[in-house]
Formats: structure tokens, C-alpha cells, sequence
């Protein structure tokens, strides 16, 4: 009778492929900003859900709306907005952008930073 031999490099590809998969779908589904920012920390213990309209305003004062680059005129309205700015972007260059939006009838502004753990 013959010995059957294992193989083992198939078993070795199969959780390769797994492995694989699973961080490309962790990746996938992980939140990930539009472009890089480098969010403000605080040491403000209480937690908060980002709400309603979410705009990320880099450090050179870029507006990006659901992944693309934007300008004032283009934003859509919302009673609350939720704006994430690069620690290093200028108040000189979300000031503009928050008179825009309590003009187009904006009643809550949240400026979100992230927890120093």
C-alpha cells in the first residue's frame, strides 16, 4: 500500500490567502481620512460621534468634501457639521469657512480633536 503524502505547501498558500484577505478587508472597512491630517490632541475626557456634514480642512487650508477638494460655494447645507483641521492648518483659514457655514443656516459647528490617551 502506498504512503500518501501531505501536502504541505498547498496548506501553507490557504492560510496565506486568508491572512491576506483578512487585512485587505480590515483595510477596506477601516475609517480613513481623505488626506493626511494631523488632528489636534486634548486631554478633554468625554467622548463624541462626529455628526451630520464631516469636512476635513488640511493644513494648507484646503476644504475636502467626500474625498474631494472643495469650495465654499459647493457645500451642501446642514444644521450640524462636524470639521476635522490638521493642528498646524491656520485659524485664518477655518474662519472663512465657519462664517460661510452659520450664513447657510449651520446651528452647531463641532471642531473635533483627538483624546491624548
Amino acid at each position: 500500500m502506498k504512503r500518501k503524502r501531505n501536502n504541505i505547501s498547498s496548506s501553507m498558500t490557504d492560510i496565506a490567502f486568508l491572512l491576506l484577505l483578512f487585512f485587505l478587508l480590515l483595510a477596506i472597512t477601516s475609517t480613513m481620512l481623505p488626506t493626511p491630517i494631523e488632528v489636534p490632541e486634548t486631554a478633554w475626557n468625554q467622548t463624541f460621534q462626529e455628526q451630520g456634514l464631516q469636512l476635513f480642512v488640511t493644513a494648507e487650508g484646503s476644504v475636502w468634501y467626500e474625498n474631494q477638494v472643495t469650495s465654499l460655494p459647493y457645500l451642501p447645507q446642514s444644521d450640524i457639521v462636524s470639521i476635522y483641521a490638521d493642528k498646524k492648518t491656520p485659524y485664518a483659514a477655518i474662519e472663512p469657512l465657519i462664517v460661510h457655514l452659520q450664513h447657510n443656516g449651520t446651528h452647531v459647528i463641532h471642531c473635533l480633536v483627538e483624546q491624548i490617551p
